[in-house]
């Protein structure tokens, strides 16, 4: 993109960043990953995600979509307060292409239907929701504690 500073009478150009996305500091620490060592001075976002159904979601299918992923998510570390409006919106798109799907043939508005699907794509990437972005993922072991008062006899 060109831009003009008229005061300045100076031409530059506006580029977007190269390459892919990094990877979330909290993925790289679940694979195991040295270069989530390397990585200082990224935010950390604090809060817990309610896993209260959001108001704005109004589609039973949304809903549902809600209550199936949001718990496990948030337990496996994934989401945090911060990262709820990227799975809202995952819902709402769930909804709107549920809808479309469940529409005859004839009735299907098919562009419609694509950009839903495309757009629940990329949001299923981000969250780590298709079989190739969670088999990325390292969840490590919990170990089970053990009472220092019970022996195995």
């Amino acid at each position: 993109m060109l831009a003009i500073n008229r005061r300045c009478r100076a031409f530059f150009i506006i580029m977007g960043k190269r390459g892919p996305q990094p990877t979330p500091t909290a993925i790289l620490e679940k694979r195991g990953s040295w270069l989530a060592k390397t990585r200082r001075g990224e935010p950390i976002p604090t809060g817990e995600m309610s896993l209260d159904v959001p108001v704005i979601l109004k589609d039973i299918e949304a809903v549902e979509r809600w209550n199936e992923v949001a718990p496990q998510l948030k337990n496996l570390g994934v989401v945090t307060l911060v990262d709820s409006a990227t799975l809202i919106r995952y819902c709402r798109y769930w909804g709107l292409w549920c809808r479309q799907s469940n529409r005859e043939d004839g009735e299907r508005d098919e562009q419609l239907f694509d950009r839903y699907q495309n757009a629940l794509i990329k949001l299923e990437k981000e969250l780590g929701l298709t079989p190739a972005s969670r088999s990325s993922i390292r969840v490590p072991e919990q170990k089970q504690k053990k009472d220092k008062y019970i022996r195995a006899i």
